[in-house]
């Protein structure tokens, strides 16, 4: 697989293969997004991959500070909080509250039980982890990478790295049945 910066170039001058291998690339992360807003992911796939598209269209590999993956994620964003939007809902609510469709789409009970296991499962981390782990978690949940967590806390790639390690320590040591 090419280098992301090579693919983004390729794919800006049309290559759609290249582009395609950016999707691929940035599949968890596009799931990921779709999840935390409790999204349908085919239903909102096609506007997530018009974003990506953008994205590739206007990065600028000039600019310091900003790796695509990040200004990616966030064209991605903003593009769930207009579709959050146009359906009504707050973007800045993780969790479905329009009960009619909560009752239409699923089990009411199950999602209450996750939004519950989440929550116990943050409570749990924020207990066991640094400040600084503790955004790194949260990053590498939401699908960014390494070098993207880096650029955002403005830390090396290796810094993460060993913060990651230091995580799943924390997290298997601290979260063991009893």
């Amino acid at each position: 697989m090419q280098d992301e910066l090579s693919l983004v170039v390729k794919a800006k001058s049309g290559d759609e293969d290249s582009f395609s291998e950016l999707v691929a690339l940035y599949q968890p992360m596009l799931e990921g997004l779709t999840l935390r807003y409790s999204l349908d992911h085919d239903e909102v796939y096609s506007d997530l991959c018009m974003a990506l598209f953008r994205a590739v269209q206007s990065f600028d590999a000039t600019k310091d500070g900003i790796t695509f993956g990040l200004y990616a994620k966030i064209l991605c964003k903003n593009q769930i909080y207009d579709l959050l939007r146009a359906k009504g809902r707050d973007p800045r609510v993780d969790f479905e509250t329009d009960v009619d469709a909560i009752a239409y789409d699923g089990d009411l009970e199950a999602e209450l039980i996750l939004k519950e296991e989440t929550e116990a499962f943050r409570r749990d981390a924020r207990s066991l982890l640094s400040r600084y782990e503790y955004s790194i978690l949260i990053k590498w949940l939401e699908g960014d990478k390494t070098s993207d967590i880096a650029a955002s806390l403005e830390v090396s790639p290796k810094s993460v790295d060993n913060a990651k390690a230091r995580i799943r320590k924390k997290l298997r040591e601290g979260l063991r049945p009893e």
